[in-house]
């Protein structure tokens, strides 16, 4: 069951040196502003719907549109948007910034599509009712999971406000653990540590646990929030809440329930 966690690992992204101009066009036509960003093309190419063109290093915030790509220099965006020369270039500072991201034109996703209404949790925010929504208290009768061999079993998958990109690497990542399992030795006494150690893990209940593990960084990268319910010897419930950090460009959330049953 070690492997729930890779999703996050393989998705957090490693600093690359290359990063995405970001210029957020003038609502009166007289060019745009260039702020510097800490987000890497690789971030961006995953929230961005469609392709990136051959070379294009350059993200365009325009009220009431979608976010695009452009493989302008700095003056040619500049100019492009009603503005002469080099833009001014300004740290990025989401206070500064001369939009809303609710002006912004965003792509559905498959939740919203489908008229469900996904929690919305800000990252680093702990919401231990969603990722454990079984009853359970300290109080009730300690279960142990049996030792042997465990598979994994997906229930749900839901995105909220990410690309296509980042839906198919984490449902072809999800696809392979459908397939997956593995010998498990939990001893006498079950920790969710055992399976993850990198997280930090709160006892909420005598069977439930609430983990978390913050890769971001000045806004960027991949925060993981995780429960875990022994239901029963032989059945654990898994949820996690993946968070996509990605600068200016937003966030995005993936929610998953697994479940992991004894097998022999």
């Amino acid at each position: 069951m070690k492997h729930l966690v890779l999703t996050a690992a393989l998705t957090a992204s490693p600093v690359f040196a290359d990063t995405v101009d970001v210029y957020v066009v003038d609502p009166d036509g007289e060019g745009v502003l260039q702020h510097e960003s800490d987000v890497t093309i690789q971030e961006a190419d995953l929230l961005i719907e469609g392709e990136r063109p051959p070379g294009a290093r350059g993200v365009v915030l325009e009220r009431g549109k979608p976010v695009s790509w452009t493989d302008l220099p700095p003056e040619g965006v500049n100019e492009r948007y009603g503005g002469d020369g080099p833009p001014p270039i300004v740290n990025l500072d989401d206070s500064e910034m001369d939009f809303d991201e609710d002006d912004l034109e965003t792509t559905p996703s498959n939740g919203e599509l489908q008229g469900e209404e996904p929690s919305v949790i800000d990252v680093g925010e702990e919401d231990t009712q969603d990722l454990t929504p079984e009853p359970d208290s300290m109080q009730s009768a300690r279960i142990q999971p049996r030792d042997g061999f465990w598979i994994i079993e997906i229930q749900d998958q839901v995105f909220s406000g990410c690309s296509a990109a980042i839906e198919s690497a984490a449902q072809t990542q999800m696809a392979a653990l459908q397939t997956s399992g593995n010998r498990s030795i939990f001893g006498p006494n079950f920790t969710p540590e055992q399976m993850a150690p990198q997280l930090d893990w709160t006892q909420i209940g005598t069977n439930s646990w609430f983990g978390s593990h913050d890769m971001t960084q000045d806004g960027t990268g991949v925060f993981l929030q995780w429960g875990v319910q022994v239901i029963s010897p032989t059945l654990i419930n898994h949820r996690q809440h993946l968070t996509f950090a990605m600068g200016p460009l937003g966030n995005c959330d993936a929610y998953t329930f697994t479940q992991a049953a004894w097998m022999n």
